[in-house]
């Protein structure tokens, strides 16, 4: 279920997101908690509200909707029939909702693909990573990166040339 909390038509401030709503919207609760802004047509009252509002800023936020809603219906009918005139004229222009738009999902844009990588230290992890299961998992790569820096740059040339296959498999298939 959905319940109203703000009048419609009144631009409203939100004490959850701290944005002030337009005046074709409805701050409604719904029973999640949740609140959520739906868009409405406008009525005769909230073209009158909209249009007057600046008169009313002056007033505690709470009283300001009440105040208009008094002087609407205090209005003379030929007063009111220009507001009446502008709630129709903004049905009017408004196309009809296609529901199926509705429910339609974006498309979205395919990934693009990565070119494989490998780096000798990686290489060297993916290795030796079951030598060093008995450390606790923070100082597991540690470990094994200060074991990699000892390494003479013979050994650094090794895991760069295993690296560098593996990067040769994995384009190979893709193919």
């Amino acid at each position: 279920t959905v319940s109203v909390l703000y009048w419609k038509g009144a631009p409203v401030h939100s004490a959850t997101s701290g944005k002030m709503f337009r005046a074709n919207t409805v701050v409604a609760m719904r029973s999640s908690g949740m609140f959520q802004r739906t868009a409405i047509s406008l009525t005769p009252l909230s073209a009158y509200v909209k249009a007057h509002y600046d008169t009313v800023r002056h007033l505690p936020h709470k009283e300001r909707l009440s105040a208009l809603a008094k002087q609407y219906k205090e209005l003379p009918e030929p007063d009111k029939a220009r507001y009446v005139e502008q709630a129709a004229i903004n049905k009017a222009n408004k196309p009809p909702k296609d529901p199926s738009e509705k429910r339609a999902k974006k498309a979205k844009a395919p990934k693009k693909e990565r070119k494989p990588r490998a780096s000798p230290l990686g290489t060297f992890v993916k290795a030796n990573y079951d030598s060093v299961r008995d450390l606790p998992h923070l100082e597991r790569l540690s470990a094994l990166s200060k074991r990699f820096s000892a390494l003479s740059d013979a050994e650094k040339a090794e895991w760069k040339a295993k690296a560098e296959a593996a990067v040769a498999e994995k384009l190979k298939q893709q193919q």
